[in-house]
C-alpha cells in the first residue's frame, strides 16, 4: 500500500464520528482508571497499622555495637512489641497527656488521625484532661 493510499484511508477515518467517540470513550476509560489506581496507591500508603507504627522505629542499628549485640538488642525490643500486639484485643487504654486531643491520640496510636470519630465516639465526646484515660480503637 502507498503512502498516498494510507493518507487517504487516515483522512476518510478522520472524518467518521464513530473513529472519534471511540477516542473519546478510550481517553475517558484510561483517565478514570488512572485516577482509580492513584486513589488505591494513596490510601495504602496514608493507612498504618498500629503495628507498623510501633515495629518501625524499633528496627535501628546501633552504632560501633558488633553485629551480634545489636541483632540481640532488636530482637528482645520486637518480642516485647509482639507480645503486646498479642495481648492487645482492639481496644486500647490510653492515657491523656497535656495538649492531647482526639485528633492527636487517633495519630500517636493509630498512625493516622481519621480514627478520631470512632475514639470520640467510643468514650462518649468527654472532654480530655491530663491523667484520664480513655479507650481507644483503631477501626
Amino acid at each position: 500500500m502507498s503512502n498516498n493510499k494510507l493518507i487517504k484511508e487516515i483522512n476518510e477515518l478522520m472524518k467518521k464520528p464513530e473513529m472519534w467517540i471511540g477516542i473519546a470513550v478510550v481517553v475517558v476509560f484510561i483517565t478514570l482508571s488512572t485516577i482509580l489506581v492513584i486513589k488505591q496507591v494513596k490510601k495504602q500508603t496514608v493507612k498504618k497499622t498500629v503495628a507498623e507504627k510501633i515495629i518501625s522505629p524499633i528496627i535501628t542499628i546501633t552504632p560501633n555495637a558488633t553485629p551480634s549485640a545489636t541483632l540481640v538488642k532488636e530482637t528482645n525490643k520486637l518480642k516485647t512489641v509482639v507480645k503486646k500486639l498479642a495481648d492487645t484485643t482492639g481496644e486500647i487504654d490510653y492515657q491523656v497527656k497535656n495538649g492531647d486531643s482526639y485528633w492527636k491520640i487517633a495519630k500517636k496510636v493509630c498512625g493516622v488521625g481519621n480514627y478520631f470519630e470512632n475514639i470520640q465516639t467510643l468514650n462518649q465526646n468527654q472532654d480530655l484532661h491530663e491523667g484520664n484515660t480513655i479507650k481507644v480503637i483503631c477501626e
